[in-house]
């Protein structure tokens, strides 16, 4: 999945943008306190603050205005090369650990084995998480290569710790992951959830070998059990995936599938349709899901188009923006992303709620249709802005 971000020029009271995929910010936990070893993100492509504060940069700007009215912002990025990213999609966050899946579909891979690369996030002030990385610069206009550093940005420090390699592969047989790009990470205190094929099930009876079932791993790698047993289809299988640990629900979404942008839930049995989302604008494809409770309990499913910059947020719950009165699923709000500092268009293969609050995104470096740059890759950061209204740093 990749989605296209385009640049928000206007100092703005738009929504936030677009992506996808998996594990809810209730699992939020202090992040550890962040020191000057380690690397922080490409500021270049870091976006803008948050914050009260109404600063000019020293130029003769009009205030910034209130920036909470900004969909969400882009606040780190870590690429290959520039930092200990090692590359890789499908992203999934517990406490303030990232966890990017990698197989034998990366580029150079020697084999289909399934590895789950873990990485620390840290930052020295939590409070100031949501603080952007940019002010607006001599051109007064945020989104611009022009911006300049916000004083009160919080570095963050990436940090590799190890990488766990998943029971089961391609070559083995089931059970195993699906590969990448098709299996999003769910991560709790028990270990990681991926989507693949479970145990006895046939992987050729899909056409790509990818499964519907929902796989529990413990963190050494060792498969624990299946958690949703579903029957393999030949054109159904498991991308984006989402839990819902307040309700006890698992939810999933297909991409380059039909019906097109339809959501899923399951308790454990047979996916069942749960909704189905509009194309969003040269969005491509469904490519992008995941499953937040915010701090009052309630539940948002976010959705996402492959070359989107939008992020639609859906609830069952009735909408108190609206004049009707909702009983089923509708969408709350329709995001919209800034980026600032003058960076490019980024790609999206996988998402995930969690540290600090805010979604963590794999880049697989496609810069166009289908070509990918192995080098390219990184995985950024995204939050504040009316988005931190339903995901507030924890």
């Amino acid at each position: 999945m990749k989605f296209s971000i385009y640049f928000v020029v206007a100092f703005a009271a738009i929504f936030g943008t677009s992506l996808g995929c998996n594990a809810p910010t209730e699992h939020v936990d202090d992040v550890g306190n962040g020191n000057d070893s380690g690397t922080d993100g490409d500021s270049d492509s870091d976006s803008d603050s948050d914050s009260d504060s109404d600063t000019d940069g020293g130029t003769n700007c009009d205030e910034i205005g209130d920036t909470s009215k900004v969909g969400y912002y882009e606040l780190s990025v870590f690429c290959m090369g520039d930092s200990e990213f090692k590359g890789g999609a499908d992203v999934g966050s517990y406490k303030n650990k990232l966890y990017v899946h990698r197989d034998g579909f990366f580029p150079n891979s020697p084999s289909f084995d399934h590895w789950i690369d873990v990485y620390s996030i840290a930052i020295e002030d939590k409070e100031k998480a949501n603080e952007l990385p940019f002010d607006k610069g001599t051109d007064c206009i945020l989104g611009t290569a022009d911006d300049i550093p916000n004083p009160n940005y919080q570095k963050r420090t990436l940090k590799f710790e190890k990488t766990i390699t998943l029971e089961g592969n391609e070559s083995s047989g089931p059970p195993f992951a699906n590969c990448m790009h098709e299996a999003e990470i769910y991560v709790d205190d028990s270990g990681i959830y991926m989507p693949g094929v479970g145990p006895g099930k046939d992987p050729n009876l899909n056409s790509t070998g990818s499964g519907s079932d929902i796989l529990h791993f413990s963190f050494e790698g060792k498969f624990l059990e299946m958690v949703v047993d579903a029957k393999i289809n030949p054109t159904f299988e498991v991308a984006c995936t989402g839990y819902d640990r307040t309700n006890k629900v698992w939810y999933m979404l297909q991409h380059m599938a039909n019906p097109d942008r339809m959501v899923y839930s399951s308790t454990g049995g047979e996916w069942e349709e749960a909704f189905q989302y509009p194309p969003m604008e040269n969005g491509g494809h469904a490519d992008g899901m995941d499953v937040n409770v915010d701090e009052e309990g309630r539940v948002f499913v976010y959705v996402s188009d492959m070359l989107s910059n939008f992020l639609g947020q859906w609830s069952q719950l009735d909408n108190p923006a609206t004049t009707e009165i909702e009983d089923g699923w509708n969408e709350w709000n329709l995001f919209n992303y800034m980026e600032l500092g003058g960076g490019g268009t980024k790609g999206v293969e996988g998402m995930g709620f969690g540290a600090l609050g805010h979604l963590w995104v794999t880049d697989n470096g496609v810069t166009d249709a289908d070509i990918e740059v192995e080098d390219k890759q990184c995985l950024y950061e995204l939050g504040a802005g009316q988005l931190s209204e339903y995901t507030p740093v924890e």
